[in-house]
Formats: C-alpha cells, structure tokens, sequence
C-alpha cells in the first residue's frame, strides 16, 4: 500500500457558511450559475447546429451542381466526338445548315455601298 500524504492543516468554513440559511445561499447562488452556463452552452449548441446545417446544405448544393455540370460536359464531349467535318465544308453526319441562296445586290444599292466606301 501507498501511505497517503495529507495536509495536517484543516482549513475552518467561513463564517458565511456557518449556518443553514447561508449555506443554502451559497449553494443557490452555485446551482444559478451553472444553470446559467449550461443555457449559455445551449444557445451555442444551437447556433452551431444552424451554422453546420447551412453549411451542409450548400455543400450539398454544390456537389450537385459539379454533378451537373460534369455530367453535361461529358454529354458535350461525347455530342462533339460524334460530329466529323468533311474537307468540302460540309457537315458529314447529315446535320448540316440550310443556307439561303445568294443573291447579288441591285446596281443603285452597290453603286451607293461604293461612293460611301470610297467616302
């Protein structure tokens, strides 16, 4: 066995607490204060708690905008690898645009385009 080492000097109560009524003062006033910080530490239990579901709700959101977009990125790239241009201009896979025919312009209007050039 360990011999248990004590002070010899035993401290006397205060005078305060010499009677009943002041002894229940005291420990009143002990149980307020940690009634006080337990509500403290509630309050801050609780704004965490908003704090860390906003948090996750924007993560959330995130990912699931990169999701979209990675997944639209994806569907780009496998659209673009389908189409192949041919040498002659054209579209190869049958997509290609309707292009209005071309027509010349009247002489008044090309004679008028040529004196604002010239201008």
């Amino acid at each position: 066995m360990l011999p248990l080492k004590t002070s010899r000097i035993v401290r006397p109560r205060p005078a305060t607490l010499t009677s009943i009524p002041a002894l229940l003062a005291t420990l009143q006033n002990e149980y307020d204060a940690i009634a006080q910080t337990a509500r403290t530490r509630e309050e801050e239990l609780a704004r965490t708690r908003e704090e860390l579901t906003t948090a996750l709700y924007q993560v959330d959101a995130a990912e699931r905008v990169i999701v979209r977009l990675a997944k639209e990125r994806e569907e780009a790239r496998d659209a673009l690898s389908k189409v192949t241009v041919s040498g002659d201009g054209g579209v190869a896979n049958g997509d290609s645009m309707a292009v209005d025919s071309v027509q010349e312009l009247p002489e008044y209007l090309a004679a008028r385009v040529d004196e604002t050039h010239q201008k």
